[in-house]
């Protein structure tokens, strides 16, 4: 039975962090008042952030895991998720060093399952994003015209919460891809398993899509994330890797994503900096994701 009211005690947040900045202590603060307890999982930080996160550990209901190198998004989320399991909570809320959580925002995550008929069938709820640099809101949930909520397939990782025990029907995120496409392999087995992903378009959070910068041209404007080489790899090689696995299943979903990737090259190429490195990169990691290699890239 889905609680369209879950108690904040029901509630257990997780953050992966790696070398945060200052605005570290006021994001976690902005998250550990809205849920039963926050779980911090560094990623190998240098010592400068260490220092930070001694005082995010002073943070009323805040734990920090320190991992002594970084072992990638999926194994740090699957750290908070081995959490939550021994606790028992009922959902987990998953951020990024760099989302700031506004007042009532977990609130407003679950006030979308007042409205839904068939709330039995979600396996998670997700805000828009607002890019914190540029204001722009993103792609997300952009079709609302009116409802408290729309249906996708597929969405990026920071401001879920997630129904714990989904977990143990589709499994936990996967470590071997480490970063970039962990959220849409697990969005694809969930959906795959016939559970159901909300966008909730009363809430919002601000959070940090890459370094995006906008550029205008010929009266039209354009978006650049500016991520750098090593993500370029990481995200093609990826992205192929998720192609394989999902094409025959969700077909739709892999033809626009594909289509939106190739955007992106092509602001690579005509936006960006260091376009030819970045292009190598991107190369070697569809290479990489036809041949099978993941995990880090040593």
């Amino acid at each position: 039975m889905v609680n369209s009211s879950p108690a904040k005690n029901s509630v257990c947040g997780v953050v992966v962090t790696y070398n945060p900045d200052s605005a570290i202590i006021g994001n976690i603060r902005s998250v550990a008042v809205q849920v039963a307890e926050v779980i911090v999982v560094d990623n190998g930080s240098s010592e400068n952030s260490r220092q930070l996160l001694a005082e995010v550990e002073a943070i009323e209901n805040v734990t920090v895991m320190y991992n002594g190198e970084n072992l990638g998004i999926a194994t740090a989320l699957n750290s908070g998720v081995r959490h939550a399991m021994e606790k028992n909570y009922s959902w987990l809320a998953t951020f990024d060093q760099d989302s700031e959580a506004a007042s009532g925002f977990i609130e407003s995550l679950f006030a979308v399952l007042n409205f839904c008929p068939f709330k039995e069938d979600v396996a998670l709820i997700a805000p828009r994003y607002r890019d914190k640099e540029t204001g722009v809101l993103a792609s997300y949930g952009s079709d609302c015209n009116g409802s408290p909520y729309v249906e996708t397939n597929s969405i990026i990782t920071s401001g879920n919460m997630v129904r714990m025990d989904v977990f143990d029907t589709v499994g936990v995120f996967d470590d071997e891809l480490f970063i970039d496409a962990v959220d849409h392999d697990f969005c694809l087995r969930l959906r795959k398993k016939g559970f159901r992903i909300l966008v909730s378009c009363r809430s919002e959070l601000a959070h940090r899509i890459g370094a995006m910068e906008l550029h205008r041209i010929l009266g039209r404007q354009y978006k650049s994330s500016n991520h750098p080489p090593l993500r370029r790899y990481y995200n093609a090689r990826n992205r192929i890797t998720i192609y394989k696995r999902y094409a025959a299943t969700f077909p739709g979903w892999v033809m626009a994503d594909l289509y939106n990737w190739l955007r992106e090259i092509a602001g690579i190429m005509f936006l960006e900096r260091d376009t030819a490195v970045k292009l190598t990169a991107i190369a070697k990691g569809i290479a990489h994701g036809f041949a099978g290699r993941l995990g880090k890239l040593p």
